[in-house]
């Protein structure tokens, strides 16, 4: 929004205040002279209104990880869905001796290394008795994924704090952790918001 539309929103609030403490009726003539302003210029303000909500979902989905969740909500993420620390660490493929401690490294501070957010979203819903082994993935398939979801190795890069679309690559290609399985099937699905 430029300078001036914001200066003339601002004169409007301004004046409509002055005439009324009200913020109910002040939002209500807001809409009204939005609503009157689109007609006026032949727009279609519930179309308009629409396409502001999908595209404030979708900076949502694409906010810095690192703020996009709290290290008690991870927590609570992957509890909801039947996972212990330890099952986590397990399935992720961290030994035992070091498995705790690498899971309560994540949850102190998921945003760190922003993939593990997509990765508790990615886990599958355990019952208690369930042994869940992870399904290997091929890079292949991995790719056939993100890709289905409207995601490139260099948004996918951006999304989890690599420094571009090649280190992807390069840590599909040395060190195929478990956790990226699940963080790739967590990924948001951005062809929804297209």
């Amino acid at each position: 929004m430029n300078k001036a539309t914001v200066n003339s929103m601002t004169r409007l609030i301004e004046s409509l205040t002055e005439e009324s403490q009200d913020t109910t009726w002040v939002a209500s003539t807001l809409i009204e002279s939005l609503i009157t302003a689109f007609e006026t210029k032949g727009f279609d303000f519930n179309q308009a209104l629409e396409n502001a909500q999908n595209n404030l979902a979708l900076s949502h989905q694409l906010a810095p990880l690192d703020q996009a969740i709290a290290p008690d909500e991870w927590l609570s993420i992957y509890k909801e869905k039947g996972w212990t620390q330890e099952q986590l660490a397990d399935r992720w493929g961290y030994k035992k001796a070091s498995g705790g401690r690498r899971i309560r490294q994540i949850k102190a501070n998921p945003g760190h290394q922003p993939h593990f957010i997509d990765a508790v979203f990615g886990l599958p819903v355990k019952k208690k008795k369930d042994i869940l082994e992870m399904e290997v993935m091929t890079r292949e398939q991995f790719k056939a994924i993100y890709k289905a979801k409207g995601w490139t190795q260099e948004t996918l890069a951006k999304r989890w704090g690599f420094s571009d679309g090649a280190h992807i690559r390069s840590t599909l290609t040395n060190s195929f952790r478990p956790h990226f399985m699940d963080a790739v099937r967590g990924l948001p699905d951005l062809k929804q918001y297209a």
